[in-house]
This record gives C-alpha cells, sequence and structure tokens, in this order.
C-alpha cells in the first residue's frame, strides 16, 4: 500500500509527449501531468491529454489533469507625472 502523502506532477511537453514516456513517468510516480496551454496548439494539448489518459489506464493508476492557462500579460512601466 502508498502510504506517500505528496504528489507528484510532471508537466508535458515535446520532450515527454510520446506514449513509452508518459508511462514511464506514471511507473515512477507521477500522480498528475501539467499541461503548459502558453505553447503549441489545442489540438496538440488534446492529443497529450488523450495520450497520457491512455498510458494511466494501461498502468491502471489514478491520474489528475491540470490545464495551465496563460493569465494576462501586463506590461508596466513608469507613467508620466
Amino acid at each position: 500500500m502508498n502510504t506517500r502523502k505528496a504528489k507528484i506532477l510532471a508537466t508535458i511537453g515535446p520532450a515527454t509527449r510520446e506514449p513509452a514516456v508518459l508511462e514511464a513517468l506514471l511507473k515512477a510516480g507521477a500522480n498528475g501531468v501539467r499541461i503548459n496551454m502558453s505553447h503549441g496548439t489545442l489540438e496538440e494539448k488534446a492529443e497529450d491529454i488523450r495520450r497520457v489518459r491512455a498510458a494511466a489506464t494501461k498502468l491502471k493508476v489514478p491520474l489528475a489533469v491540470l490545464v495551465d492557462l496563460s493569465g494576462p500579460k501586463i506590461r508596466t512601466r513608469q507613467l508620466k507625472d
């Protein structure tokens, strides 16, 4: 029985999107994945989620998926007066 209380979150990107790599991450103890929506296309991100869910199903492990949306980009500078 796993008594670890810490959770391991892995960010999925170009180096980690292949099914074999995703399975290795889950076998190594990742409990969830982070999808960074700032880079890539919506179709790529949807495929990443499909792949990691398939890997979790294959390994029969629970999985959390966190989708990191980019917030507003605020640029500041010194104002007049």
